[in-house]
């Protein structure tokens, strides 16, 4: 089975170049592991990686990284848990963090950390999001809007299909998608649509994960990836009728050129072709085939965190 071991050598010298500099010649898959280089643990939750260096949620700290630098924001350094569910980094460079103690910021090198007693419905919180304007927070009471000081809070009672949040993904500000034990929902300024199996040919009410692109939405479930094009879901993909090697969907996102990657347990992580996919397992260069999160730069790198393997990261 290919496993690409050369990363423990190249790995620190490599990661800036591969977020700055088009020029530089890579292999298709360049890896990082807590083994060979700075990243504190090898179960990745979710990635940023931009210009200035890359983002780490992982089960030991967050982690950030530019060339031979690495620094790590742990529970003994001031984060509300050692367990990093979630980031997101803003325009101004605030970087937010999610876990299941709280949310915290980071602004230069001081934390702030906000739970229950400043609004929040929930001091578990699965995920965080920038809208353009503002910060969403995925919790288990509802999602979470901050209006700095405080949280305006949207749950089950204001018309979402579920208080258990899992997931949040914006497409404006405003304006973003929903991902609940219960179902899917596009909250957009005020107004909430859900998508539950019940209204819609939503196949589980299990939703771990959604996205949106122009007419496109995608909610993926225990049971498969649903495609929701102008409002109704028009094919679900999973198994048994695509190249998708597991019906249970831990993330979405987009790559640089417009097409979808879908972080699977168990099955790899797949990318859409048309009107179907491609599946990466380890067969193809994976280091694990359980994948928590994917994330495409503006470079046309996908970054992929595994649950055990530390990070994948694909260029074609």
């Amino acid at each position: 089975m290919f496993k690409g071991r050369l990363f423990l050598i190249i790995c620190a010298a490599l990661l800036a170049a591969g977020c700055e500099d088009e020029t530089v010649k890579e292999p298709e898959w360049f890896y990082i592991t807590a083994e060979g280089s700075g990243l504190p643990g090898n179960k990745v939750y979710e990635i940023y990686a931009g210009p200035k260096g890359a983002w780490f949620a992982t089960d030991f700290g967050l982690a950030y990284n530019h060339g031979s630098e690495w620094v790590v924001y742990d529970y003994a350094r001031g984060m509300p848990a050692d367990e990093i569910f979630g980031l997101a980094v803003c325009p101004n460079g605030d970087v937010w963090v999610s876990t299941f103690l709280g949310a915290a910021r980071l602004r230069g090198r001081e934390i702030k950390i906000f739970t229950g007693g400043d609004g929040l419905p929930s001091n578990w919180v699965y995920d965080v999001e920038f809208d353009g304007a503002k910060l969403w927070f995925a919790t288990r009471a509802g999602i979470a809007r901050f209006d700095d000081p405080g949280f305006t809070v949207v749950n089950g009672v204001s018309g979402l299909p579920g208080d258990d949040v899992r997931d949040v993904f914006a497409v404006g500000v405003d304006r973003i998608w929903v991902a609940c034990i219960g179902g899917a929902a596009f909250y957009d300024r005020g107004k909430i649509t859900d998508y539950t199996p019940a209204s819609s040919e939503l196949p589980s009410s299990k939703v771990y994960a959604v996205a949106g692109r122009g007419d496109d939405a995608w909610i993926g479930t225990d049971k498969g990836l649903s495609l929701l094009r102008d409002g109704k879901i028009v094919k679900t993909y999973n198994s048994s009728n695509s190249a998708l090697k597991s019906n249970v969907i831990n993330d979405l996102g987009y790559a640089a050129d417009g097409r979808l990657w879908v972080a699977t347990a168990g099955g790899g992580a797949s990318r859409s072709v048309g009107e179907g996919f491609e599946t990466f397992d380890e067969t193809r260069g994976l280091l694990s085939d359980y994948v928590l999160s994917v994330f495409g730069d503006k470079l046309g790198y996908v970054w992929l965190g595994t649950l055990d393997s530390g990070v994948s990261r694909y260029h074609d």
